[in-house]
C-alpha cells in the first residue's frame, strides 16, 4: 500500500493531505478484508480523516450519537473515538493536518482550526468536490498523470475551506478586506470566465491598481490570474463533456477558448487525455 502526500497552501495557513492508494477509493475497497476490520473497529487518528461521501451512506458512530452521510463531506477530527459503517457507499477517504504558517492571531487558519477541531463536521458536497476527488482516484489508479493530482487536491481544499469559513466573525481589518476581495474576484471570474478577464477588469471592480490585485491573487491561490481562469474553465469543461452532447468545438468557445486548437493542449495537459477521449471514458465508464 502506498501513501501520496500534497501540500498546498492558502493564506496562512497549510493543508498536509495524505492519500493511502488501496484505502483512497471506498467502493472498490469495500469489500476488502483490511478495509472492513478498519472501518468497523473503534478507533481514532492522530490526524484529521475525511469522507467523501458521492453515493449510499455512511454511518459515523460515536458514543454520543450516530451520524448518517449521504451526499456528504465529513471531517473527523484528531484523537476522536469512533468507527464507521458503509452502506452501499461510492467515496472516498483521505487524511489531512493544518499548519499554521505565520505565528500571529487571526487569519484563515485560525477560523478553519476553529471551524473543525472539536467536533465532527458534516456539509452537503458540491459538484465541484465530486469532480475533483474523482478525478484524484483516477490519477490514483493511473488513469490519469499523477502530475495533476496536487493540482487537484489543492484545488478540493480550497473549495472545502472557503466553506468552512464564518460568516460572522470579528476580524482584524487585513482579514476582512482580503475575504471581500477574495469574494469580488472569485465572483466576477465566475460570471466572466468565458471571456478575457484582465487584471484590469478586477481592478476596476475593487477600486485597486493592478499590482495590488496580482499580489492578492497570488497569496491567495498561490498562482496567477490566468491559472485561476484556466481551472475554472476546465471544470466548467469537463462538466459539459460529461452532461451534453455538445460539440467539442463549441465547448472550447463556451468556456472562453478562442482556439479549439489551444483548448486541446491546456486540457491534455492538466488531465493527460484529449476532450475527446474525456467524453469516451466518462460514457464508458473508465472515469
Amino acid at each position: 500500500m502506498t501513501e501520496n502526500f500534497f501540500k498546498t497552501d492558502i493564506s496562512d495557513l497549510r493543508v498536509s493531505a495524505g492519500i493511502f492508494d488501496e484505502a483512497f477509493s471506498m467502493k472498490n475497497n469495500c469489500d476488502c478484508k483490511w478495509s472492513l476490520a478498519k472501518l468497523k473497529e473503534i478507533h481514532q487518528h492522530s490526524t484529521y480523516e475525511i469522507f467523501f461521501v458521492v453515493g449510499g451512506a455512511l454511518s459515523i458512530v460515536r458514543e454520543d450519537e450516530t451520524l448518517v452521510c449521504r451526499n456528504s463531506v465529513v471531517i473527523i477530527p484528531p484523537f476522536v473515538n469512533h468507527y464507521t459503517v458503509p452502506d452501499g457507499i461510492d467515496g472516498y477517504c483521505m487524511y489531512f493536518t493544518v499548519e499554521h504558517l505565520q505565528k500571529t492571531d487571526g487569519g484563515i487558519f485560525s477560523l478553519i482550526n476553529d471551524a473543525i477541531k472539536d467536533k465532527v463536521t458534516v456539509l452537503e458536497i458540491t459538484e465541484d468536490e465530486k469532480f475533483y476527488v474523482t478525478h484524484i482516484a483516477s490519477t490514483i489508479s493511473g488513469k490519469l498523470p499523477r502530475d495533476s493530482a496536487a493540482h487537484l487536491v489543492a484545488l478540493l481544499y480550497g473549495e472545502l475551506f472557503c466553506r468552512l469559513l464564518p460568516e460572522n466573525t470579528a476580524l482584524g481589518e487585513n482579514t476582512k478586506k482580503s475575504g471581500k476581495y477574495i469574494n469580488t474576484i472569485d465572483t466576477y471570474i465566475a460570471a466572466h470566465y468565458c471571456e478575457n478577464i484582465t487584471l484590469s477588469d478586477i481592478a476596476g471592480e475593487l477600486y485597486l491598481c493592478e499590482k495590488q490585485i496580482s499580489r492578492i491573487i497570488r497569496k491567495e491561490y498561490g498562482c496567477s490570474l490566468s491559472e485561476v481562469v484556466n481551472r475554472r474553465r476546465l471544470t466548467a469543461a469537463c462538466m459539459l463533456l460529461k452532461y451534453t452532447t455538445m460539440p467539442i468545438s463549441e465547448i472550447a468557445a463556451n468556456v472562453g477558448y478562442e482556439y479549439e486548437n489551444y483548448f486541446f493542449t491546456v486540457f491534455k495537459k492538466t488531465f493527460g487525455i484529449t476532450p475527446l477521449k474525456y467524453r469516451e471514458n466518462i460514457v464508458g465508464g473508465k472515469l
